[in-house]
């Protein structure tokens, strides 16, 4: 009997660490540094997720923007305020870049640390030769957390296709900058109502070439 039981616990333990997970609420923290390891900015990012919606919220010192991604309609609202206007746009969440994430290698070592309470495991993306936008990438992943939606709104060629979610990586950028992302936290318990996605109202919301229009005649001060 107490085997049995034994066994019933390890078998949803397992289920537990690696079934795919269709709704969680996560934090994390950002930071971009200068070559010399001078802080530039540090972000901090609430991603909700549930189904096929995502609500990345980004906050800085001194802004604070948000992303809805539906899955079902193709497409990503993304909504700011500056400068004392609402403006935001949309786009299509196809992906051009995605061939080129399919060839992308990872190599996975057997090397497990804790992160922020998360038993991690290392892994390296590897990048096609010639790709000029980010070096090859040391990630720390969890098997523990595999969500349904294949990026959970993560912009890193390959992230896709860990066998955990990532825990932490840094990246280099253009002009030699680092950036450093890191999970603090994820939520799996707490029910999410579909509220969460909506859109607020007040914004106005145009093409990304509309958009791009308006913040330079709002930074300029002219019409374009």
């Amino acid at each position: 009997m107490k085997k049995s039981i034994c066994l019933l616990l390890f078998s949803l333990l397992c289920v537990q660490g690696y079934a795919q997970l269709d709704s969680g609420i996560i934090h994390t923290t950002i930071t971009t540094k200068r070559a010399d390891g001078v802080i530039l900015a540090t972000t901090d990012l609430d991603t909700w997720y549930k189904y096929n919606q995502l609500k990345i919220i980004t906050r800085t010192e001194m802004s604070q923007s948000a992303i809805y991604i539906d899955r079902v309609k193709r497409q990503i609202t993304n909504i700011t305020e500056i400068m004392g206007k609402k403006l935001g746009f949309y786009m299509s969440t196809d992906n051009p870049g995605q061939k080129e994430s399919d060839s992308v290698h990872i190599a996975y070592e057997d090397t497990t640390r804790y992160i922020n309470g998360f038993r991690c495991n290392k892994a390296t993306i590897t990048y096609p030769a010639g790709r000029e936008q980010l070096s090859d990438i040391i990630v720390w992943y969890c098997p523990d957390y595999k969500f349904k939606d294949s990026t959970m709104g993560v912009s890193i060629p390959g992230v896709e296709r860990l066998r955990g979610f990532p825990i932490l990586f840094d990246a280099v950028v253009p002009q030699g900058m680092m950036v450093t992302y890191v999970v603090d936290n994820i939520n799996v318990s707490t029910p999410i109502t579909d509220e969460e996605f909506r859109i607020p109202g007040g914004y106005e919301i145009t093409s990304q070439e509309e958009y791009g229009k308006k913040l330079r005649e709002l930074v300029s001060g002219t019409k374009e």
